[in-house]
């Protein structure tokens, strides 16, 4: 049963393509006709709007698709129709290897280290830079920055800092071209972007002491100065690839989660396992969910027990049967990677779905579950989760189980809202040229309950004065108040 349960990622698919033979009218009407007969929140999406409306819109990208003989502007209007019914959740996902070579022209590594070979440089060898910035210098943004594949040296040049290549992929960028100028009195920034086209942003900011921030990027100073600041450690917490833990200070600890992917499944259980001592010596837990985009619900299955103080209901789905969406079912039920007791579950589910086709089904007995456990912990007493935009369908699940627990408090901004249609499956075009994602399931939490398009909203809200380098210790403060 816990399968049923699975919420796969969002996909959000932009690739890109220069193709011009794509029968963007056929590719739509197949879309269309699969979404329709099989996509759980089709009808409940044109509820929510009206079906005049439904019909409008998806006339209009009929037309368009009728002008349209390009690969990816296909992709884009198919992706622009989909959204009517939900912003997550479903995508559209093009297939270059599938076009034919002629329509697909690329440079070679040669051709394209020609065409920037005349960009802007500023050349000192990579010794003399060192020494220099190894000597006396009177300002701190004349050093060695990283932000991978690059490494920039910075040099006062007139009346900019200008950041230079030290050392690059070689092809798109080589040492000593200019990768970005900031003016020295007005902050504003001039950078270059892989391609070497122009994005301006408004200011640089020295974040502490070794970083510096431009835009949506960030440079890392390759020898770090002082012990770690509030931003190094945002910066590894943010950026983080795999889940852990760390001591904030004499009384909270501090959990990252960066992923509820299944993947990550054994890499959550593991430190939960190895760290069972910590948890029952700290009266705090942050738990730092921030863009964690979801996954399966039984990678959270270890932390559940450190949360848990009462029983706590889990509303479930019903499966819209159709012979595609029932194919998903089938293939579980033959699956050698799952045990004998989930593959007889499989079959058993397979054939209810067989006998309903056209219906939603629901497997359990029950619309909700109630769980209980057998333990509650004393420590941690206090539980504080970090939430963002970015945390979406699997990390909104938990959430929903965390928020019954009389020790967890909700910190941060509203979460992205992609629940309440979930269970993602996908199949490719009669083409071959495009794969559609849509989902399978439809919550019994609709329509009285819903997190689509709304998100879940924290207990205290972080509003934009508290700097998202101070999240944590905001957050512990708080947790050592109430």
């Amino acid at each position: 049963m816990k399968k049923l349960f699975y919420i796969l990622i969002l996909l959000n698919f932009s690739l890109s393509s220069t193709a011009q033979n794509c029968n963007c009218e056929a590719e739509f009407d197949w879309i269309k006709n699969t979404f329709q007969e099989n996509d759980a929140g089709f009808e409940y999406g044109i509820s929510l709007k009206d079906e005049e409306y439904y019909n409008y819109h998806t006339q209009q990208i009929i037309e368009k698709a009728k002008q349209t003989s390009n690969f990816s502007e296909c992709q884009d209007l198919i992706h622009e129709w989909l959204l009517f019914f939900r912003k997550g959740h479903h995508g559209i996902e093009l297939h270059h290897s599938n076009l034919k070579k002629n329509e697909l022209p690329e440079l070679s590594n040669k051709e394209i280290i020609q065409s920037y070979k005349d960009s802007e440089s500023y050349y000192i060898s990579e010794v003399d830079y060192k020494n220099y910035i190894n000597g006396t210098r009177h300002d701190s943004l004349e050093d060695i920055w990283i932000d991978a594949p690059y490494e920039i040296g910075i040099m006062k040049v007139d009346d900019y800092y200008v950041g230079f290549i030290i050392k690059a992929d070689n092809i798109y960028w080589k040492p000593g071209q200019i990768k970005f100028k900031i003016h020295i009195d007005s902050k504003e920034v001039t950078y270059f972007m892989k391609n070497h086209s122009v994005k301006k942003f408004e200011t640089a900011n020295l974040l502490g002491e070794n970083y510096l921030e431009m835009g949506f990027i960030t440079f890392k100073r390759k020898t770090l100065n002082t012990i770690e600041d509030t931003y190094d450690k945002y910066f590894k917490q943010i950026n983080a690839i795999d889940p852990f833990i760390e001591v904030v200070n004499e009384n909270t600890l501090l959990l990252r989660i960066p992923s509820f992917s299944y993947s990550e499944k054994t890499k959550i259980d593991d430190l939960m396992q190895q760290n069972t001592h910590l948890f029952s010596k700290y009266e705090n837990l942050i738990i730092d969910l921030r863009n964690n985009s979801g996954g399966s619900d039984d990678s959270y299955k270890s932390i559940t027990p450190l949360i848990y103080t009462n029983p706590y209901r889990c509303v479930g789905v019903q499966l819209l049967s159709t012979e595609l969406n029932n194919s998903r079912m089938e293939s579980f039920s033959k699956d050698s990677t799952w045990n004998k007791e989930d593959r007889k579950w499989a079959k058993t589910f397979l054939i209810k779905l067989q006998n309903n086709i056209g219906n939603f089904v629901n497997n359990d007995t029950s619309i909700v579950r109630i769980e209980k456990l057998d333990t509650i912990y004393e420590f941690p007493k206090k539980i504080g989760i970090i939430i963002n935009e970015g945390c979406a369908s699997t990390s909104e699940q938990f959430l929903l189980m965390a928020k019954q627990s009389q020790k967890v408090k909700l910190f941060g901004t509203t979460t992205y809202g992609a629940l309440d249609i979930s269970n993602m499956y996908n199949v490719k075009s009669p083409s071959g040229n495009y794969t559609l994602w849509y989902s399978l399931s439809k919550s019994f939490r609709i329509p009285s309950y819903t997190i689509d398009s709304k998100g879940i909203q924290p207990d205290y809200y972080i509003d934009s004065n508290i700097s998202k380098y101070n999240w944590v210790n905001y957050i512990q403060r708080i947790l050592n108040t109430y």
